[in-house]
């Protein structure tokens, strides 16, 4: 069993089942091929079996596969986005890539990263801004005032679902206040892209130096 075996076998199990419900996704012999490949007969079995896959009729993801697997044998980024480019159904591959920019990410590859964004597709919905979230989040990770200003507006704050950009903006003041100070993570709250309401988060990665009990 070799990891190209299994990644052209999960490939052709996610074009054969992308527009299929759970049930008839489960039964497509491509689906089936690629489970017991990777997990064995006596797994699949069980799973068969179970009370589980009676309740839940798609008992697993081939894209959940696919990431696995890419993981597990730490498969190139450029090589992945060459197995992610034979995937047919743009909305899939659309989520595949996004998966590849955060790899890409945590691997160090911001240039990767940036490159995989132009190749999100819009064929139907806009994609690149979510593809550029990837992009504000890391650099809320790694704060940089500079970039996370410059990502924040290509990351569309105003599309759904918001809650993300607000999580991306408290970790940078977080972050940023960690690193540079409570004074300067303050200075930041008094902009018009942060705001009061990210208070909590100048104090939050030094919350523990401080008491709430009163001298005696």
């Amino acid at each position: 069993m070799t990891e190209e075996t299994n990644i052209e076998l999960l490939i052709k199990a996610i074009n054969s089942t992308e527009k299929l419900n759970g049930e008839e996704s489960n039964k497509h012999p491509d689906a089936l091929h690629a489970y017991i490949h990777l997990f064995g007969k006596e797994k699949y079995d069980e799973i068969k079996n179970s009370k589980r896959y009676a309740i839940y009729n798609k008992f697993y993801s081939p894209s959940w596969c696919f990431e696995k697997e890419i993981e597990k044998h730490n498969i190139p980024s450029n090589k992945v986005k060459g197995y992610i480019g034979r995937i047919k159904h743009h909305h899939r591959k659309n989520m595949m890539l996004i998966y590849l920019i955060k790899l890409s990410l945590i691997r160090g590859e911001l240039n990767l990263a940036l490159d995989y964004i132009d190749d999100l597709s819009e064929e139907k919905f806009e994609s690149k801004f979510h593809g550029y979230r990837q992009i504000l989040q890391y650099y809320a990770e790694n704060p940089n005032l500079k970039e996370f200003k410059k990502y924040l507006k290509l990351s569309k704050p105003g599309k759904s679902p918001r809650n993300v950009i607000s999580i991306s903006k408290s970790k940078f003041i977080s972050n940023y206040s960690k690193i540079n100070g409570i004074e300067e993570g303050i200075e930041l709250l008094n902009s018009n892209i942060f705001g009061w309401k990210f208070c909590y988060s100048v104090i939050e990665n030094t919350a523990d130096k401080f008491s709430i009990k009163k001298n005696s």
